[in-house]
């Protein structure tokens, strides 16, 4: 996929990571579909309150997944992860670190 071949609406949606701030229940599924679906969100981010335990956590996942299927660039999932301490996670393999070192310097 070239995002070239985005409408507005998706290059605009690709660049919004949405937090699901709503907790777990019926209304929280209808809040994924309108991310996912309408607002054609790059990338979503789970709290704990989506979620009871490490099953609710997979099936939430896979809904997610689910409904993404037909959109043109998969979402990106995240998790928030604040307890008292701030940890970022970085993917190194796709990260450039000689862009990163240039972006310190702008």
């Amino acid at each position: 996929m070239k995002i070239d071949e985005l409408d507005i609406k998706e290059k605009i949606g690709q660049t919004l990571i949405i937090g699901l701030d709503i907790s777990k229940g019926k209304n929280m599924y209808e809040v994924i579909d309108k991310i996912v679906n309408e607002y054609k969100a790059g990338g979503i981010c789970l709290y704990k309150k989506n979620y009871d335990s490490y099953n609710d956590l997979v099936n939430l996942i896979n809904y997610i997944k689910e409904k993404s299927k037909k959109e043109k660039i998969p979402i990106f999932i995240s998790v928030d992860q604040i307890e008292c301490q701030v940890t970022l996670l970085i993917y190194l393999q796709c990260i450039n670190l000689n862009v990163i070192q240039t972006m310190r310097k702008i």
